[in-house]
């Protein structure tokens, strides 16, 4: 399975043909998609692809990835040093970005974004899409750190949430999360992060629509797979406030 990602931007979107006598389509390869410096690894790469008919202008920057209220939030760092910050690349050719991790951390796991931002042209006669990928980073420490999510759901307010705590000492990739009622009808689960869940965090997904069916002691059955967190396991509605 090709793990690149492609971007495209089309000049159709949101009427952008009107707007100028010619509109570029943008398309940018870069692989991996995610990065894991394992113990004792302070380095890593990206390899971006330029697959459009011209040159493209792309930024890159790090970030300290922490979550708080059920959000991800991202602040610039120093720590995870990328290189070039800046990069111009011709058509059909890649450019490689590095990555160095300045120190490694003592104790669980720590995670960073690298945000590669496709700058607009500088001709003001063309009409160039903007794009930004968001790119996971984790850094391990020299202990294995694992992932350990508990779950449960509970009603807060009148709504129903599916709540999970992170215990571990690493990142959970939630993948394929799904739950659904003994009966086998599936619930629709909303969340507005992305499907991570790092290391001491909760996270909460609203379980709608407003789910009336549902009563306290009403059994539901959760599946999820992803890195350390795959699990087949049925919970108790607890009635809650």
């Amino acid at each position: 399975m090709n793990l690149a990602t492609r971007l495209y931007g089309a000049c159709a979107l949101a009427g952008l043909c009107a707007l100028a006598p010619q509109a570029w389509a943008q398309a940018l390869d870069i692989i991996p998609i995610a990065q894991a410096l394992e113990a004792g690894q302070r380095t890593a790469s990206f390899t971006l692809t330029n697959r459009a008919d011209h040159e493209t202008r792309v930024q890159v920057r790090s970030f300290q990835w922490r979550q708080a209220n059920n959000q991800d939030e991202l602040e610039p760092t120093q720590a995870l040093l990328v290189s070039p910050p800046f990069a111009s690349i011709a058509p059909g050719q890649s450019q490689t970005v590095r990555i160095l991790l300045r120190q490694a951390p003592a104790a669980g796991e720590q995670a960073y974004r690298v945000i590669f931002d496709q700058l607009p042209d500088a001709d003001p006669s063309k009409v160039a899409l903007d794009f930004r990928l968001t790119v996971p980073v984790f850094a391990s420490a020299p202990a294995r750190a694992k992932a350990d999510v508990q779950w449960h759901a509970a009603q807060e307010n009148g709504q129903w949430y599916l709540l999970a705590h992170n215990a571990g000492q690493a990142h959970a990739q939630l993948a394929n999360l799904t739950l659904a009622t003994a009966d086998g009808h599936k619930l629709k689960l909303s969340r507005p992060a992305l499907p991570y869940l790092l290391a001491g965090q909760d996270g909460r997904w609203l379980i709608t629509p407003s789910a009336s069916g549902l009563q306290g002691g009403a059994r539901l059955h959760l599946t999820t797979v992803g890195r350390g967190t795959a699990m087949d396991s049925w919970l108790t509605l607890d009635q809650g406030r």
